[in-house]
């Protein structure tokens, strides 16, 4: 697979504006940070080396012209975006990247009272390495959070590592949960590096998850519009009947709405986060 990306550095101002105007445009595919500097970087993604045509869509209404982009497979962006070292996601949780198929050594079991939890990371070609904000953001509350007995599930899951997460931090149980294929099968290789017995499906949000599909805590790191259908969605009750969410990937705009959603749906708000352009809630019912 070839991949069209395109690299952009703004005023943070102007970056928020256009993450917001993207995912308006139905384009999700793309990464927003901040630098230590100041400056606003976009990254946005598509698919066999095209750019969605809604891109210059959103950037019209931005005001702005779409510049040239690059191409690359999946081993460039994968060397891009996998680091050659561990590093720390959130106070406590660390990423172990994996090259050249070595095995996960050294790795810590659930049982172990071990501060560093590690999750074993192959070169996988999807979403959810550790080092987005959104990632960052609901891992932080995942860490902070009581997990051990709990049945969880991990809401477009990428690569899965917050169900790995919570599974060393000894949940009774883990699911994943994504609509992308790829991703589906990310999370598979990922948990198998690090032993973990994930089930995971493919499912549009709670749609086809199985008929018994219940859960304690559900991690869902999803865009602002994808969370309201969630607060919305007629299995919602029956799959978490009381118990936790921890949600990310909700921008700032998008925040007083979805929190709205969901304090309608029955929820409180016990805790929230926030990195740059990006929000992370903690809900409780």
């Amino acid at each position: 697979m070839h991949y069209a990306v395109l690299a952009l550095q703004l005023a943070p101002d102007q970056a928020d504006l256009l993450a917001e105007v993207l995912i308006a445009h139905g384009v999700t595919s793309f990464a927003h940070s901040v630098r230590d500097d100041g400056v606003a970087e976009v990254e946005i993604y598509g698919a066999d080396g095209a750019l969605p045509a809604a891109v210059a869509r959103a950037f019209a209404a931005c005001g702005l012209t779409v510049p040239n982009a690059r191409v690359a497979d999946d081993a460039e962006l994968l060397k891009d975006y996998l680091p050659d070292q561990p590093a720390e996601v959130a106070p406590g949780l660390w990423v172990h990247p994996l090259r050249d198929g070595a095995p996960a050594t050294a790795l810590p079991k659930p049982e172990t009272r071990n501060p560093k939890l590690i999750v074993a990371m192959p070169p996988v070609p999807a979403f959810g390495d550790g080092h987005h904000p959104t990632t960052r953001l609901v891992a932080q509350l995942l860490m902070e959070s009581p997990t051990r007995g709990a049945r969880v599930l991990d809401l477009g899951s990428g690569t899965g590592l917050l169900a790995i997460a919570a599974w060393r931090l000894g949940a009774a149980a883990v699911d994943a949960s994504d609509l992308d294929a790829d991703a589906v099968a990310a999370s598979r290789a990922v948990a198998d590096a690090n032993g973990c017995p994930l089930r995971v499906f493919q499912s549009d949000l709670l749609d086809d998850l199985p008929a018994d599909a219940c859960y304690d805590l559900i991690l869902a790191n999803l865009y602002g519009e994808l969370q309201e259908a969630l607060a919305a969605h007629p299995r919602l009750d029956a799959v978490l009947p009381a118990g936790r969410m921890l949600l990310s990937g909700i921008s700032r705009g998008k925040e007083p709405a979805v929190r709205a959603a969901w304090e309608r749906r029955g929820f409180r708000i016990t805790d929230m986060r926030a990195d740059g352009f990006w929000c992370a809630l903690a809900l409780a019912r």
